[in-house]
């Protein structure tokens, strides 16, 4: 029923699926989104939400159903009640998939000797250290900081900080790398 005859609407699938999986693509809470944004099926709206989900599953891939969902659940209140808001807090989550690439990366960093070797103690990170980062970036949306710098404050606080100043150095590179600062 999402492609009601359309041709837009089909490649809009077809990239949804093709980036997440077919499994994947069954856990996209499109239902919910629809009820949320009152969206009617077939309608141009509802084009729109398949044009930014696969604009989301681009970054996200098969991890596209549980970040909708789990960035939903949290930013609930910044959610909105139209499209556009909705599509500015996805296109927001695009930055949270590149905290977890840089919190994977940093971690192989440490566990690979590339930073640390002086004194690591305060280097090894774990899944909560992931978890406040984003809190962190949370409390800051919210006070209407935009998502860029959000993200950047809140790396720099639990990652960036912590570092011995030879290490300084690559991390910066790395915190560039993953587009977290300029």
């Amino acid at each position: 029923h999402l492609v009601n005859g359309d041709v837009n609407r089909f490649k809009q699938l077809g990239i949804i699926i093709g980036l997440t999986g077919e499994e994947a693509f069954k856990l996209i809470p499109f239902d919910r989104l629809r009820d949320r944004y009152r969206i009617k099926g077939g309608s141009e709206e509802e084009g729109r939400l398949l044009a930014i989900i696969a604009q989301i599953a681009r970054t996200a891939k098969e991890g596209t159903a549980g970040l909708v969902g789990e960035i939903f659940d949290l930013y609930a209140d910044q959610a909105g009640e139209n499209l556009d808001d909705l599509n500015k807090l996805l296109q927001a989550f695009s930055y949270f998939v590149r905290v977890v690439n840089f919190h994977h990366d940093f971690e192989s960093m440490v566990l690979e000797g590339d930073i640390g070797q002086v004194n690591n103690e305060a280097y090894f990170v774990s899944l909560r250290d992931l978890r406040r980062t984003i809190e962190i970036v949370k409390k800051n949306f919210a006070k209407r900081v935009d998502i860029k710098t959000a993200i950047a404050q809140a790396v720099k606080r639990r990652y960036y900080n912590r570092l011995n100043p030879e290490d300084k150095g690559r991390v910066r590179e790395l915190m560039q790398t993953h587009r977290i600062i300029s």
